[in-house]
């Protein structure tokens, strides 16, 4: 058998002999799909707009086990597709960081001994980072609201930055960002161009009491010239993070309030908060700016559709690594 019956290289890459014939979709979403992709698109988009799992499958026709299966699938190429785009060519003038408080299968009362020590389940935070200029989403990850979680949070921002680039950082007043800052931009001392400021608010009876706005690193003069040269408002204020984690909240029907549907486990929710990442950065238009972050942050020169996302071709190292993950 000759090389052209083994392998045909067709325009968009590679293509795998497979039962006798060659597929066009080895590397892509699609390989070893059998419904047609006009199906998964709508299917993914309806979990990406809110629905759960078990109502998208009612809706569109397909098994509730096939449903999240591709929507897993599409989490675990995801940040193998985001980091071709984006790593290390993200250039912003400031980023907010917050977390959003979550569960995981069951609430703590409900945890047993083993669960409560292992930490894997029960209450969880998503951590968020976005840039309010662009409103690109960077970060979205699981852990617990720990010194340790803050550090890979930073560390996993830091890869998507340019060389070079140091924006101005805005959070709640969670300590642990300050120290995951200082160590990620700075060895013997901080570095003198490092802007952090912190919103703290202060409850009463679980009701909005006072706000404190304090800035520990920098200088006013400094922190206002920044964000005036990034293109957004000088004050300090994480408002837009906090409105991308409510867009979260009823975009995911894992991460709404007092829900059904909550994750069973901690991988499952990274990997769905992985996919929304991508569908949010790269296909949904959003409203003020007309168009994707992506595409106003110039990472893409246009609005991506499900059909780009569906057939993006990975290199087999990036397949191997998506399989070994």
């Amino acid at each position: 058998m000759g090389i052209m019956a083994k392998m045909v290289r067709f325009r968009t890459g590679s293509v795998r002999r497979v039962g006798g014939h060659a597929s066009d979709r080895y590397g892509t979403f699609l390989y070893r799909l059998k419904k047609p992709e006009k199906v998964i698109a709508q299917t993914l988009t309806s979990v990406s707009q809110g629905q759960g799992i078990r109502a998208t499958a009612l809706s569109q026709g397909v098994n509730k086990d096939t449903v999240l299966a591709w929507w897993l699938r599409l989490g675990e190429r995801a940040p193998v597709l985001w980091d071709e785009i984006a790593q290390g060519k993200v250039r912003v003038g400031a980023v907010q960081l917050d977390e959003l408080h979550t569960l995981i299968k069951k609430r703590g009362h409900h945890l047993t001994e083993l669960e409560a020590q292992v930490g894997e389940v029960g209450v969880q935070w998503v951590w968020t980072a976005m840039d309010p200029v662009h409103k690109l989403l960077l970060v979205a990850q699981v852990g617990p609201r720990t010194r340790e979680m803050a550090c890979l949070v930073v560390h996993a921002l830091c890869q998507m930055l340019a060389s070079g680039c140091v924006p101005a950082f805005s959070s709640d007043g969670l300590m642990h960002y300050f120290t995951a800052l200082t160590a990620h931009w700075g060895s013997w001392q901080v570095a003198a161009n490092l802007l952090y400021a912190q919103v703290v608010k202060q409850y009463r009876r679980r009701k909005l009491a006072h706000v404190v706005h304090r800035l520990l690193l920098g200088t006013q003069g400094a922190w206002e010239a920044a964000l005036q040269a990034a293109g957004t408002r000088v004050s300090i204020n994480t408002a837009l993070v906090e409105r991308l984690n409510l867009t979260l909240r009823q975009s995911l029907a894992a991460l709404t309030r007092r829900t059904l549907c909550l994750a069973k486990t901690k991988r499952h929710l990274q990997l769905r908060l992985n996919a929304y990442l991508v569908y949010y950065n790269l296909v949904r238009k959003h409203m003020t700016l007309q168009t994707t972050p992506a595409c106003s942050a110039e990472l893409t020169d246009h609005a991506w559709s499900w059909e780009e996302v569906l057939t993006f071709r990975l290199r087999p190292e990036q397949l191997a690594a998506v399989a070994g993950g």
